[in-house]
C-alpha cells in the first residue's frame, strides 16, 4: 500500500509495488515528503490498474523533485550571477577609490628614492646679491637641489681646497637644470661684487690639479677680463648683510661648528667652516659633508641624484599631509 502525504491509501500487491516503492525512494530520497508502506498479498500480485496508478504517482513525485532541483539550481545560479555582479560593482567602486587615493597620495606626499634623513627642515628665506650684481633670494632656489658653503676670496687656508672639491661637484652637475651651488662669502665687508665675479672666473676657468698630498687645487689661468669668460649657469657667489649671512649658516644650514661668544657683536665675529650643506627641493637640509675630505665629497656627489629624483609635494601638502598650510 502507498500512502502519499495527502493521506490517500493506494493498495498495491506483488513485487511490482515493491519495485515502485524502491523507485520512488531512489527518485525522491526525502522520504519525509510522504509515508511509504508496502503490504504484499499472499498472491504477490497487483492489478494492472493499481500498477499504473503507482507508476503515475512515482512519476509525479519524481518529476516534482526534478523540477524543484532544477529550479533550485536556477535560483542558485541566478543568485550567484547577481552576487558576481554585486562583487564586480563593489569591487570596481573600491578599486576606483583606491586609484583616486593613491593619485592624491603620490601627488602630494613625498616618496623619496633617497635614504637621506632630514637634518633641518627650516631653511629660512633670504635676500642676497650674486656675482652679477643681481638679487638672489629663496625664489631662485625654488624646486632645486643645492649645495651651500661659506668662503672668502682672499682665503689662503682651507678655502682653495674646499672650492677645488666644490669644482668637482660643479663639473658633475653643471648641465643639471634643477641643481645649483650657493657659495656665501663670510667676509662681506671686503668681498665686493667685482671680487666675487673674478673669483667665479677663476673657479670655472682654472685648471683642476692634484697636489702631492692628494688634495686638489685650482690653478689660476690669469684674472682675465672680469666681464668675460665662462659664466656659471648654476654656481652662484653671494654677498649681503653679514648678520643675515651668518644666521643662515648657523640656523638654516647648521654648518657653523665654532663655539662663539654670543655677547660678541656680529661685526666682530668670523665664520670659517669647511662644511657643505646639501639642501633638497623642499628647502630641507639632508646632508652635511666635510669639504676637505675627498671621500665625503664623493658621498655628496653620490647623494645628489637621489634628491634630484624626489617628487616635490604641491600646495598645502608641501611638508606631507597636513591641514596647516605653509
Amino acid at each position: 500500500m502507498l500512502k502519499p502525504n495527502t493521506g490517500k491509501l493506494v493498495n498495491t500487491t506483488g513485487s511490482t509495488a515493491q519495485c515502485i516503492a524502491h523507485a520512488i525512494e531512489v527518485i525522491m530520497p526525502k522520504v519525509s515528503q510522504f509515508n511509504l508502506t508496502i503490504f504484499l498479498t499472499q498472491e504477490g500480485k497487483c492489478s494492472k490498474k493499481t500498477n499504473t496508478y503507482c507508476i503515475f504517482v512515482a512519476f509525479c513525485y519524481g518529476f516534482t523533485f526534478l523540477l524543484q532541483t532544477v529550479t533550485g539550481i536556477g535560483v542558485t545560479l541566478h543568485k550567484i550571477g547577481w552576487m558576481r555582479r554585486k562583487i564586480l560593482i563593489y569591487g570596481g567602486f573600491f578599486a576606483a577609490l583606491l586609484i583616486v587615493f593613491y593619485f592624491f597620495l603620490y601627488r602630494f606626499a613625498d616618496f623619496s628614492p633617497s635614504g637621506l634623513q632630514v637634518i633641518n627642515e627650516n631653511v629660512q628665506d633670504f635676500s642676497f646679491t650674486n656675482q652679477d650684481n643681481l638679487p638672489f633670494t629663496q625664489k631662485d632656489i625654488e624646486g632645486k637641489v643645492y649645495v651651500a658653503e661659506y668662503f672668502f676670496t682672499t682665503c689662503a687656508g682651507i678655502c682653495p681646497k674646499m672650492n677645488a672639491n666644490m669644482r668637482r661637484v660643479y663639473d658633475a652637475f653643471k648641465t643639471e637644470k634643477n641643481f645649483l651651488i650657493l657659495s656665501h662669502t663670510c667676509m662681506p665687508e671686503t668681498d665686493s661684487v667685482p671680487l666675487l665675479k673674478a673669483y667665479e672666473y677663476k673657479m670655472l676657468n682654472g685648471k683642476l690639479v692634484k697636489n702631492a698630498d692628494g688634495s686638489l687645487r685650482i690653478d689660476d689661468e690669469g684674472p682675465g677680463p672680469v666681464a668675460t669668460g665662462t659664466a656659471a649657469t648654476n654656481w652662484f657667489f653671494v654677498t649681503g648683510d653679514k648678520a643675515a649671512l651668518y644666521k643662515m649658516a648657523r640656523e638654516s644650514y647648521i654648518i657653523d661648528n665654532n663655539q662663539r661668544d654670543t655677547a660678541q657683536k656680529i661685526t666682530e665675529q668670523f665664520l670659517h667652516t669647511q662644511f657643505f650643506a646639501l639642501v633638497d627641493k623642499q628647502r630641507r637640509v639632508r646632508g652635511i659633508y666635510d669639504g676637505l675630505k675627498a671621500a665625503e665629497v664623493d658621498k655628496l656627489i653620490e647623494d645628489i641624484p637621489g634628491l634630484l629624483k624626489e617628487k616635490t609635494p604641491k600646495g598645502t601638502f608641501r611638508n606631507g599631509f597636513s591641514n596647516t598650510p605653509n
